[in-house]
């Protein structure tokens, strides 16, 4: 999926859409739209009290192509306009302790964070803090690929039970380094961490490997 965005994390309250956070080096964030902001135009197009999954579908579109954004704060009325960009949803800070802050589970999120734990790995990090506050989830399979930097190929990392005894087990894809897999980490959560986040974290607590 080649969609671009800017880089904003929304939640529907109080019958509106509202900003929870901006993500670092991205498009919303660099304009100065805050968290709480509320969205009420995009494009010109009034969307006050639109879900936010209808919300989010008009800030996402081509890479390179401008949206204007209009929002309320408090009293006041604002309006952005910005580049949309593939959205960066990863950043990590190594020295002997590497910080890795994921965002959400994009379809790419699974080999960028192999790239930072090699990187990291490289330079002898012996700790690991793994951040996944107000991570609200993405696709299963990155979280499959980022649980093999901790886990076996093989392993199991979640079941879905059905009521018609059609059950579903999702495994650690194989051929992968598990350069984590004796490394100590810790995992932060909060009450927005959702879905896939959660399953990763629920996963590496269940193997002892975090």
């Amino acid at each position: 999926i080649n969609e671009a965005g800017v880089g904003m994390e929304l939640t529907f309250r109080n019958n509106h859409t509202v900003v929870v956070r901006t993500l670092p080096d991205n498009p919303a964030r660099k304009a100065g739209i805050k968290p709480g902001d509320r969205i009420v135009k995009i494009n010109d197009e009034n969307v006050d009290g639109k879900t936010t999954e209808d919300v989010a579908k008009k800030l996402r579109g081509k890479a390179g192509d401008k949206v204007k954004v209009e929002i309320l704060r408090g009293a006041d009325t604002l309006t952005f306009e910005m580049t949309r960009e593939k959205i960066n949803n990863v950043s990590a800070y190594s020295d002997k302790t590497a910080i890795i802050s994921v965002y959400r589970f994009a379809e790419d999120t699974g080999s960028l964070v192999r790239k930072l734990a090699e990187q990291a790995k490289a330079k002898q990090v012996d700790k690991v803090i793994l951040d996944l506050r107000n991570n609200g989830g993405g696709y299963v399979s990155a979280a499959g690929e980022m649980l093999s930097l901790w886990l076996n190929g093989g392993d199991k990392y979640m079941i879905e039970k059905s009521i018609h005894n059609d059950d579903k087990t999702d495994y650690v894809p194989r051929g992968k380094n598990p350069i984590f897999k004796d490394t100590k980490t810790i995992v932060l959560i909060n009450r927005s961490t959702a879905s896939a986040s959660e399953i990763v974290a629920g996963a590496l607590k269940d193997y002892q490997k975090a």
